[in-house]
């Protein structure tokens, strides 16, 4: 028999509360009743269709990314509804994306009677503020990405987004009436905007420092500020002009509201003091040192007569309004105090924590009534994890484990899209249909539950179709048929059990194995179930007739993971005996055995880890397997050899599962973290890195023919490098950096921009320089040839985009438009221009310029005005744009302007580049990340971990085959793209 040894651990959660002492087990035939962690299983991978390609080795980045489930989602605002029947929470992570922070954030509706949360919207980064209108019809949301959403109260429809801040959004107002909403922001300024338009009324400036807080009058004449300038200010809002500086805080301002009288104003700062102003002087009126640290927020009841504050001191205090007297001090959270706000009856307070929890108090007895979003239940608190699944498109990724709650989170952004809330125990197994529409999830609450995806829209909190009792004991496992009609369960209660997608009834049971089931897996024809167990056998069952075939009794120990390999020819099974094995699926023979080597090779009594989750690749060439070791590891199913471990996960993994496009894997792990592992597909290795440069590589370029790569250097230089050979050749004219180059179709000539603000041309393949072209006052950031090259586009600084006419031999432009960067149509045609336009208040989108004519033929949304990159498709029918304040990939139709399409797992895109015939777009982002995209399809073919930083530049050879990057990281690599094909291939 096998003696094992169990850690220490203490479940607080699930059926019952059990500690587990480390003491000899000894493993029998008939197992105890597991706990969570014992009871853990995978949950088979759906098959996939195989690419078209044959699959080089696969291999993941071995810097995987944290999903995050929660576990630092702050709670930053509560706001009620004015009918005081619903709460609006606001959460997220600490900092805005410009400090490097990812972390996604929600906006959480709660009923404040039934204490249940009705609704979620998930954003890419932190909810900072939350506000109701006071006629209940809108709710506005200030978001860490710069914008603000306004959407319909009642139904959670986003009604409009509002951008023009270039930095966060930390607070925003209403107006009494309604009409108006302030937004505060970090760029300094606070905008108004007109409620029923959603246009920009007004931009305040005179702030020194970020913008804390916001408030309006009563009467709606005044607005009140708070600033990190240490300074509140009133402004008048008519006119937009500053009225009053409040001076007397010596530290920054947070939080400021006025007082339903419409005389009184009140501060709260960093300096721990409470101030009270006269609104219509401006003159101090009283102040108190209010806590023993800043004072992050304030709300004053409706009746004017009490004043809540909330601190970095994790406490909560109320005040008599008019004499600054404390009433009482509220203790319960354990982290700072972001939010209060009192109902509109006054009779109670909502405060938010850092905690990650909003509490309930009763304002007359000071007592604590609730907790929402507590840490014991909340839906977006950190859990071990236990079963993973992607859709069959690759675009959704379903989480499941120890918390009651499936999330099915965004797989390219990683924001959470849905919450499956209905069961009431550990949810152990997850799988999608073969059509995505239908989720099946399975639990210790010994019930089977079928969740609809089709129309579920922004709406985040789904409740299941088909609830399926009829098992008697925990459900560790559920599979779909390829058809997706059938959906199978596996359980302790030692039983499979078949169920009708369409009805939910139960069609048979599946009796044999002598313990728990404990994987299922089954074939792509749809004919054959394989079912692993705790009886070491792996058994396999006839669809057709529900018949045990096959009985395979190789395993030692208990089998943990069962799958069949993309083409239906192998069976891979694994568990507690730490072997994996290889079996013909059609005549039932073992072929090969994989063997791991011992956790500690000195000590031959530590035997080597078990096997706990399997997934093969989408072609089937490679397995990947996790366990006891915490370790992920990749095994070669040609040679039978471990090819490479990843080891990430501080506890053992549980789950692994392979996005069907092969771009991504997802692990799970009893370390409670979910992490995402990019998938290189190659060897991390390019067909060349290009040096010799004296200091950092700032662009790079491909002849047309793919033999040349330019590379642009601090140096002051240009190098072009034969791709075969490596010799390079030197360009030595330019007196600044060289910032960017193009070559001309025919190869023939050779453009280069530079810090000395000027363009130089070069013929080729001799090197010489044939002319300089002044009259940037700033670097050049952009140059592009016409098809016939007889006309050169260039982007400055200074915000100028120039053309120029190369037929003749003058130095001076043909003509100029304001903007920061511009592409040229491949029938040189239309020109593009992004940037400000003078004379015209506010942001312009993306201009559309006929160029023969030189009038704007199209004017794209403003949400586009600033996009860090352009490009026209080969046939001029779609422009890209990506980047700016609106992060993402926008693809846009030339002649009606309608947005096509907006590729969702897309952020920090700050580099593009197409291939020639149009159906491969390259993307390069601020992590240093490259993904390739097809564009009948929008969906990313593969994700090239290329550089360290953020990528400069992209190119892509005439011939389709090489692709060229460039990083702020200093370094130039040269790609090879397979066959011309939109997927990057070994070499």
């Amino acid at each position: 028999m096998k003696i094992c040894t169990l850690r220490p651990h203490v479940f607080l959660r699930g059926a019952m509360v059990l500690v587990i002492l480390g003491f000899p087990l000894v493993s029998l035939w008939a197992e105890p009743q597991p706990t969570a962690k014992q009871a853990a299983s995978k949950t088979p991978a759906n098959s996939t269709p195989a690419p078209d390609l044959d699959e080089p080795p696969l291999n993941f980045d071995t810097r995987p990314i944290n999903l995050q489930q929660g576990g630092t989602s702050q709670v930053w605002s509560v706001a009620y509804a004015p009918d005081g029947k619903t709460l609006a929470i606001g959460t997220g992570g600490q900092s805005n994306n410009q400090a490097g922070n990812d972390i996604p954030g929600a906006l959480r509706i709660w009923d404040v009677v039934t204490r249940k949360e009705i609704a979620a919207y998930p954003e890419s980064l932190s909810v900072r503020c939350v506000s109701y209108s006071p006629d209940g019809r809108l709710l506005a949301t200030g978001l860490f990405d710069k914008t603000t959403k306004v959407r319909d109260a009642r139904t959670g429809k986003t009604l409009a987004v509002l951008t023009g801040h270039t930095d966060a959004v930390n607070c925003l107002a209403f107006s009494l009436d309604a009409s108006l909403l302030a937004t505060a922001s970090q760029d300094k300024t606070v905008k108004i905007w007109d409620t029923r338009t959603f246009k920009e009324r007004a931009t305040l400036t005179g702030h020194a420092n970020r913008v804390l807080g916001v408030a309006f009058s009563p009467d709606g004449r005044t607005i009140a500020t708070g600033s990190q300038d240490a300074t509140a200010r009133l402004w008048d809002v008519a006119t937009g002009k500053e009225k009053l500086v409040l001076r007397g805080h010596s530290n920054p301002v947070e939080t400021v509201a006025i007082a339903p009288d419409n005389r009184t104003v009140v501060t709260g700062s960093w300096d721990t003091t409470i101030r009270l102003w006269d609104l219509e002087s401006g003159q101090e009126q009283g102040s108190v040192q209010a806590h023993n640290n800043r004072v992050d927020s304030l709300a004053i009841s409706r009746d004017g007569k009490t004043l809540a504050s909330g601190s970095h001191d994790n406490t909560v205090k109320l005040w008599e309004l008019s004499t600054l007297t404390e009433i009482a001090t509220l203790s319960g959270h354990s982290s700072l105090v972001y939010a209060v706000a009192f109902s509109p009856d006054g009779r109670t307070l909502a405060t938010g924590s850092w905690d990650r929890t909003v509490k309930l108090w009763d304002v007359s007895s000071h007592k604590e009534l609730t907790t929402l979003l507590d840490t014991e239940n909340a839906a977006d608190t950190a859990f071990m994890v236990l079963s993973t699944a992607y859709s069959p498109d690759g675009r959704l990724l379903a989480t499941a484990g120890e918390s009651k709650v499936v999330r099915i989170w965004d797989a390219g952004t990683r924001r959470l899209r849905y919450s499956l809330v209905g069961h009431e125990d550990v949810v152990a197994g997850v799988a999608f249909s073969p059509d995505g529409k239908t989720i099946a999830t399975a639990g210790y609450d010994r019930t089977v539950r079928l969740w609809d995806l089709a129309g579920a829209g922004e709406q985040t909190t789904l409740a299941p179709r088909f609830t399926l009792p009829g098992h008697t004991n925990w459900i560790f496992t559920v599979v779909f048929s390829p058809d997706g009609k059938t959906l199978a369960s596996g359980s302790y209660d030692k039983t499979i059990r078949l169920w009708d997608v369409a009805t939910g009834k139960e069609k048979t049971v599946l009796r044999g194995h002598s313990a728990a089931v404990r994987a299922l897996a089954i074939s792509q024809d749809g004919k054959t179930l394989a079912s692993g167990s705790s009886d070491r056998t792996v058994r396999l069952w006839d669809l057709s007739t529900y018949k045990e075939r096959e009985r395979l009794k190789e395993h030692k120990g208990g089998v943990r993971a069962v799958a069949f390999s993309p083409d239906g020819k192998t069976l891979a099974s694994a568990g507690e005996d730490a072997t994996i094995i290889l079996w013909d699926a059609g005549t039932a023979k073992q072929r090969l055995t994989l063997k791991q080597p011992n956790a500690n090779a000195n000590n031959p009594f530590q035997s080597a880890p078990e096997v706990w989750t399997l997934a093969f690749s989408p072609r089937g060439k490679t397995l990947i397997t996790g366990g006891l070791d915490n370790q992920i590891k990749l095994w070669d199913l040609v040679t039978g050899k471990m090819r490479a471990t990843l080891a990430s996960h501080g506890d053992a993994v549980t789950t692994v599962a392979i996005a069907p496009g092969g771009n991504q894997m997802a692990s799970g792990s009893y370390d409670r973290n979910i992490k995402i592992w990019a998938a290189t597909t190659i060897p991390m290795q390019p067909l060349a890195r290009f040096g010799g440069h004296r200091g950092k590589i700032l662009y790079t370029a491909i002849s047309p023919d793919g033999k040349i790569v330019a590379t642009c250097g601090e140096d002051q230089v240009v190098r072009l490098t034969d791709a075969a050979t490596l010799q390079a050749s030197l360009l030595k004219k330019h007196t600044g950096a060289v910032t960017c180059a193009a070559f001309s179709r025919d190869g023939k000539l050779l453009a280069t921009g530079s810090r000395d603000k000027t363009i130089k041309i070069w013929s080729l393949p001799d090197g010489k320089e044939l002319r300089t072209l002044p009259g940037h006052t700033g670097e050049i950031r952009h140059v592009q040839f016409s098809r016939d090259a007889k006309t050169l586009i260039s982007a400055g600084a200074e915000k100028v985009v120039k053309v120029w006419d190369l037929a003749g031999a003058g130095t001076s432009p043909r003509s100029s438009f304001a903007g920061d960067t511009a592409a040229l149509s491949a029938d040189d045609k239309l020109l593009a221009v992004c940037g400000e336009v003078a004379g015209k208040a506010g942001p312009s989108g993306t201009r559309i310029v006929d160029l023969a004519a030189g009038k704007e033929r199209l004017v794209l949304p403003v949400l586009t005005h600033d996009a860090r990159s352009l490009l026209f498709s080969p046939d001029g029918a779609m422009l890209v744009t990506a980047g700016g304040a609106t992060p993402g990939l926008r693809i846009w139709d030339v002649a009606s302007g309608r947005l096509r399409a907006s590729p969702q797992e897309v952020a920090g895109v700050v580099a593009l580049a197409i291939s020639a015939d149009g159906k491969t777009i390259a993307t390069g982002q601020s992590d240093g990340l490259v993904k390739l995209w097809d564009t009948t399809t929008w969906r990313s073919r593969i994700m090239l971990p290329a550089h360290r930083e953020a990528i400069t530049s992209l190119a892509i050879s005439a011939d389709n085959k090489m692709l060229a990057t460039s990083s702020i990281d200093g370094s130039a690599k040269l790609w090879q793209i397979a066959g011309g094909k939109s997927v990057l291939a070994a070499r």
